[in-house]
């Protein structure tokens, strides 16, 4: 039987590969669609590139100038040292604009991608439609390597930020219902391929009892996310993902760290039930394999809040680390990977160290700057602490009390898989 850590790791080699031969290739194009819940002046106002405009919606940038106004060339800087010359080509306000940007990389002496824009406009009942193309032509090889993940989030990153700043700037807790279309849902045979590949997977790497306990957990633990983002006005849904579990999505960003820190709560919060659905069924009937499954099931939830981006836990820790500034979280949240590593080391756990390695990259990409939402307040903090803190406790106290059962073989079993 092939080793499944062997396994994860040819996965994580496949990505990589899948990245360079699709992400990362010379040429790509990228295009989409999406509402805006504003007139079509406001929204050429909003997106226009030209100097003058509102460019507050995009995080990091800090000023736009003409270069060259007779040239149509404008300069963009960032903070971090980033900057995009950017040159408008065809401009038909507020309908249609055309630009090509090449950057430079924090500072960087290459210059790296030529990205073309195409925006058109146009009014679609009380709002606009927003129709964005971005035609990808790569530069330099390594400059910008990993950078290059987003691009295919382009137009969806552009959507998210538009719509949380209108909803900060219109003082609303949440957008308008009907500004706000639904997440891209995937077709129904789609959803059931990942979710057949997603329960073989889990039975292949713990076994059918165990792979079906993760299988729920992870379910429960989405549909949680998927509730607390519903409470707040989202068209939310969640997907499977094959060996590295689900991801939750809404229709639009937070507009304030408290939203944001109960949806990530709720995900381990509800994924706790399972596991104690378990562990109860054998409280009465003494079945190893329901305290076996209620314990594969209480790691699968309890994995998540390890203070490790980007899992919940590394992403709570990031929110409330927000107030000491973005480097202080960057700086913490990478000596958390380094501390994670030399655990795994110690364990001797390669599974853990591949996860640990994924995170490490996912961290790399993570912005420096956060969006612009309301932080919390210090009732909000202590109440976002109080419950992080609860539910580690919970998911360690209940661990302890399955592993008393097996003599300390349970923990024992963990540490080394």
């Amino acid at each position: 039987m092939l080793d499944p850590d062997l396994f994860i790791a040819a996965l994580f080699c496949a990505a990589i590969a899948g990245y360079l031969a699709f992400v990362n290739r010379p040429r790509q194009h990228y295009s989409g669609r999406f509402f805006l819940d504003v007139p079509l002046e406001k929204a050429w106002d909003l997106l226009s590139i030209s100097p003058g405009r509102v460019h507050g919606w995009l995080p990091q940038l800090t000023s736009v100038e003409w270069s060259d106004e007779n040239a149509g060339e404008i300069l963009c800087r960032y903070e971090g040292g980033h900057e995009a010359y950017v040159r408008l080509g065809r401009q038909e306000a507020p309908f249609y604009e055309e630009s090509d940007s090449i950057h430079r990389w924090n500072g960087a002496k290459e210059f790296s991608d030529l990205i073309t824009c195409r925006m058109q406009l146009k009014p679609a009942g009380d709002g606009t439609e927003v129709e964005l193309s971005y035609a990808v032509e790569r530069r330099a090889l390594s400059n910008g390597f990993f950078r290059r993940i987003s691009y295919p989030f382009m137009v969806t990153t552009v959507a998210k930020l538009v719509r949380a700043y209108l909803a900060r700037d219109n003082k609303q807790v949440a957008p308008a219902r009907n500004a706000q279309p639904r997440p891209a849902a995937m077709r129904p045979v789609t959803q059931l391929i990942l979710a057949a590949l997603s329960f073989g997977a889990m039975c292949y790497l713990l076994g059918v009892v165990p792979g079906v306990a993760a299988m729920m957990t992870i379910v429960v633990h989405e549909y949680g996310h998927v509730h607390a983002m519903r409470r707040h006005g989202h068209d939310a849904c969640f997907y499977l993902i094959p060996f590295f579990g689900g991801v939750a999505m809404g229709n639009r960003a937070y507009v304030s760290d408290a939203e944001a820190s109960e949806v990530l709560l709720m995900g381990p919060a509800f994924g706790l039930m399972p596991a104690l659905v378990s562990l109860s069924v054998f409280w009465f009937t003494e079945n190893p394999s329901w305290m076996m499954a209620g314990f594969v099931a209480l790691v699968v939830n309890g994995f998540n809040l390890l203070p490790v981006p980007p899992l919940d836990g590394g992403r709570i820790v990031q929110i409330l680390l927000k107030p000491l500034g973005d480097k202080i979280w960057f700086a913490a949240s990478g000596m958390l990977i380094l501390l994670g590593a030399a655990l795994a080391v110690w364990m001797h756990s390669k599974t853990f160290l591949v996860l640990l390695a994924v995170s490490a990259i996912l961290w790399s990409l993570t912005p420096k700057r956060l969006l612009n939402v309301r932080p919390l307040t210090a009732t909000e903090g202590l109440v976002t602490v109080a419950a992080y803190l609860a539910l580690i406790v919970a998911h360690v106290a209940v661990a302890l009390w399955c592993d008393a059962f097996f003599n300390g073989h349970l923990l024992r079993s963990l540490a080394q898989f």
